[in-house]
């Protein structure tokens, strides 16, 4: 005779290591924000003096958009990450789509492969359902595209 509980025991245990994977996440990104913090707060300090010379400047401002980026992504993913699994709301597609793109704007960049939204600006796409679903299901599309 099988025993039935153990593919719910499985889907436990998958959960379980998500939502600890996902609390992880969430305490890294929360230190990693803390260092681009200071970056950023020295690259502002440094800009703003006067004896700092003037071929520094591409430089300072190199480091200030890309921890201005990493930052914003870092953001993206924390939403990802506290989305809840079992909510059903109208969800825009137009943003699910936007940020999935940006969730992937580097390792599609990297590849040197391009993206594009390609949706007319006035028109909205709403669907009922899982924010989060619909974000994993689209980030499935873009890395397996990529």
């Amino acid at each position: 005779m099988e025993d039935s509980t153990l593919p719910k025991r499985d889907v436990l245990v998958a959960l379980n290591r998500s939502a600890t994977t996902a609390r992880l996440l969430s305490g890294v990104i929360h230190e990693v924000n803390n260092a681009l913090q200071v970056i950023s707060g020295t690259v502002e300090l440094l800009q703003t003096r006067p004896d700092v010379p003037a071929s520094m400047n591409p430089a300072l401002e190199r480091l200030s958009k890309q921890s201005a980026r990493a930052a914003h992504v870092l953001a993206d993913v924390l939403v990802f990450t506290r989305a809840s699994v079992g909510d059903r709301v109208r969800v825009n597609m137009r943003e699910v789509a936007e940020h999935s793109l940006g969730l992937r704007a580097f390792s599609i960049k990297r590849a040197s492969l391009t993206s594009k939204l390609v949706a007319p600006e006035h028109l909205r796409f709403y669907v009922i359902g899982n924010r989060s679903q619909l974000q994993q299901a689209l980030l499935n599309l873009l890395v397996n595209a990529e």
